[in-house]
């Protein structure tokens, strides 16, 4: 028998990159100001420590944001394998690139996992290639799908969505827990289960 449960799409703000931006201006001022190597090296040791801990700070508190709404409804984690965040400086812009490495994946997830383990609850990895570019209601897989950072446009079926939450919903896919589906204009997650609801998911 097929459930089906209504997708709750969600997105927590943070200022992780605006923290790490700052701090680099600071440190580029440091090198730029203080002659002095020594005192330049304590300077940027103090800071880089500072930065550090800020970005852990927040690190932690979206962790723990994600694994209480995950709690809330008994849901496990679908996200994508960190093989699929490496970054290619040759296919990749400049932008997007300070964009992935200015946030830190790695750390993150460490985090995201521990606080889903510590709940009792479980993280499914799936591989993310294509998801941005893929229709989860057609399957259709076309670049153009991917209209600009933020706007999804299927060219086969015409479905149009937040680009960032179509990944999603392709994780979701390929978790093996079932499809995703339009009724009556609203996104519906349809698998087979008699006990759990679906899980839920995220992307960087």
């Amino acid at each position: 028998m097929y459930d089906r449960w209504e997708a709750k799409l969600f997105s927590i703000k943070h200022d992780i990159k605006r923290i790490r931006t700052n701090y680099m201006r600071i440190r580029k001022s440091i090198q730029k100001k203080v002659k002095n190597k020594n005192l330049q090296n304590k300077l940027l040791t103090k800071y880089g420590f500072r930065e550090r801990k800020r970005v852990e700070d927040k690190l932690k508190k979206v962790s723990t944001i994600l694994a209480e709404i995950a709690k809330e409804y008994n849901a496990d984690l679908v996200r994508e394998s960190l093989r699929d965040l490496k970054l290619n400086g040759k296919k990749k812009s400049k932008q997007l690139n300070y964009r992935l490495s200015s946030f830190p994946y790695r750390k993150f997830i460490t985090y995201i996992d521990y606080k889903f383990y510590e709940r009792g609850l479980n993280v499914v990895e799936v591989n993310a290639k294509k998801s941005s570019i893929t229709c989860p209601i057609c399957g259709c897989v076309d670049k153009g799908n991917r209209v600009d950072k933020e706007t999804f446009s299927c060219r086969r079926c015409g479905f149009a969505f937040n680009a960032q939450y179509v990944a999603c919903l392709n994780l979701f896919s390929r978790s093996n827990d079932g499809v995703v589906a339009i009724r009556s204009g609203r996104i519906y997650l349809i698998h087979r289960s008699t006990v759990r609801p679906p899980k839920w998911w995220w992307s960087m």
